[in-house]
């Protein structure tokens, strides 16, 4: 038996009325809809189960007016509820529109086409209510509006415990959630799941990329499904929910351990493999001009200058030219062509999970449906030598940049490194996942120019990324290696040959 949460209305069936000009209910009735006649001031009791708000009044009756759209309908977005301004004729329309200094066209709607209204909200789905739920665990710091966004997205809970994590550039938060549901035929503690919260744009951007390219072209068992249902939008953020990749580790933990080796392999040979054969099942030729176009982009080059932090301590390693020089020089002399596909675009190491030897990807935000092939296996490269997790051991710069030095020699960028050192140390993990990725890359049909020019160009990235604040002995660390990777990206860039 399917219980309410998957009904499009959650029982929200209540529609507002403000005011006491007459209006037809009838068209309402029909449709299975309740008028609730009340006041800006007792409206919000009445939420819950609520699906829409309308202003029925004179447009004469200015602070009345006014109080709903300056204090009830912003509280009402927060709720899902939509809201509307009945008027008679286009004069009233340009009366409140002055008052109100510039509201939405689409907040109004005439008399006298009340029927279509009706249907409009019958068929409108406000999402889940908030529910009066306990948020337990690490709930210090979250907004009023947060927290709501918490309790709508599991309103069918009696309480949730959730669990930062790292949130991400495009993340205003992401919780690791465990729910205890309410009247379930099954049990009360379901598998956990995530919640990521941003900018409305962003989340619907990623569930956009979520049904275009994730749920056809990665396979279920290689990322974590979308709850569709339990994401909501408030006025500032929205919630995207899904299934947490429970029992796994993140990409960096594992390659530390030998019993996930291959792990790189499975990323890109099968997590990956749809995206990664469509240039070639296509049969598409390399494409001019892309490789620079993306180069521009990723870099950001105002956002990159702006990094006098970092440019200061680079020149102490050795930096002599300037970035803004060096980013021309890129644009200017990397290959013209490459092949294109569809990408991940944010291939971090943070951004991989490993459950057994599957390795999982999240966080679907920067897809990209045009990127070189080679993008992806340098952007991880590059992550997982130039960045730290958060407690992770941290080991002598000098012997780090021993090791970077080697693997970053400018010709050498397509030959993958000794199996051996000879004598293992803290880093020998590093050299099997570069040796790893560099055979994926021998793969890509590619260059060496091309393969240098994307190092050069998310080097330049990972500096303009670098701490913007010192908290504590691992940010000290990486804003070191940041440094440095501009000092590697101008060797590999004065390298690439003019053509």
């Amino acid at each position: 038996m399917l219980d309410s949460l998957f009904v499009g209305d959650f029982n929200r069936r209540y529609v507002l009325v403000i005011g006491d000009k007459p209006l037809n209910e009838v068209p309402f009735i029909e449709r299975n809809l309740k008028i609730i006649n009340t006041t800006v001031e007792d409206a919000s009791n009445h939420f819950k189960f609520s699906k829409a708000i309308l202003v029925s009044a004179d447009p004469s009756l200015h602070e009345l007016i006014l109080n709903c759209f300056e204090n009830l309908f912003p509280v009402a977005d927060n709720y899902g509820i939509t809201h509307r301004v009945l008027i008679e004729k286009e004069t009233e329309f340009t009366e409140i529109m002055t008052l109100t200094k510039g509201a939405d066209l689409n907040e109004f709607h005439f008399y006298q086409n009340i029927i279509e209204l009706a249907e409009t909200i019958a068929r409108y789905s406000p999402g889940p209510p908030e529910n009066d739920i306990a948020i337990e665990g690490d709930r210090s710091g979250l907004s009023p509006e947060v927290k709501l966004l918490l309790r709508r997205s599991f309103y069918d809970c009696e309480r949730i415990h959730i669990k930062k994590l790292g949130g991400g550039k495009d993340a205003e938060a992401l919780f690791k959630v465990f729910a205890w549901m309410k009247n379930s035929e099954v049990g009360p503690l379901p598998m956990p799941f995530f919640a990521k919260i941003s900018k409305p744009d962003k989340i619907d951007r990623e569930l956009l990329n979520y049904r275009v390219y994730t749920d056809l072209y990665i396979s279920f068992q290689y990322r974590p499904n979308c709850r569709i249902e339990r994401c909501v939008r408030t006025s500032n953020f929205k919630s995207l929910v899904g299934d947490f990749v429970d029992d796994s580790i993140l990409l960096r933990a594992a390659l530390k351990d030998i019993h996930h080796s291959g792990i790189i392999f499975s990323l890109f040979e099968r997590s990956l493999k749809s995206f990664r054969i469509q240039p070639f099942v296509a049969r598409r030729m390399p494409a001019t001009g892309d490789l620079a176009n993306f180069i521009d982009e990723r870099v950001w080059l105002d956002q990159l200058k702006s990094r006098t932090d970092v440019i200061e301590r680079a020149k102490a390693y050795g930096l002599k030219t300037e970035v803004e020089n060096l980013h021309n020089l890129l644009l200017r002399v990397c290959p013209p062509s490459c092949i294109i596909g569809p990408i991940h675009g944010d291939l971090n190491s943070r951004n991989v999970m490993v459950r057994g030897n599957d390795a999982i990807l999240i966080d679907f935000s920067a897809i990209k449906p045009n990127g070189p092939l080679t993008a992806d296996p340098v952007n991880l490269e590059v992550s997982l030598c130039f960045e730290l997790d958060e407690n992770e051991k941290l080991l002598p710069f000098d012997a780090w940049r021993v090791l970077i030095d080697e693997l970053y020699i400018p010709d050498k960028l397509l030959q993958p490194p000794a199996l051996s050192e000879g004598v293992p140390t803290e880093f020998s993990w590093l050299r099997r996942a570069v040796r790893e990725i560099r055979h994926i890359l021998t793969g890509c049909d590619c260059c060496n120019d091309e393969i240098k020019a994307i190092v050069a160009c998310y080097l330049l990235r990972a500096v303009r990324l670098a701490p913007e604040e010192i908290h504590n002995e691992k940010d000290k660390l990486e804003f070191e290696y940041r440094a440095y990777a501009l000092v590697v990206a101008e060797r590999i860039i004065l390298s690439l040959q003019p053509k």
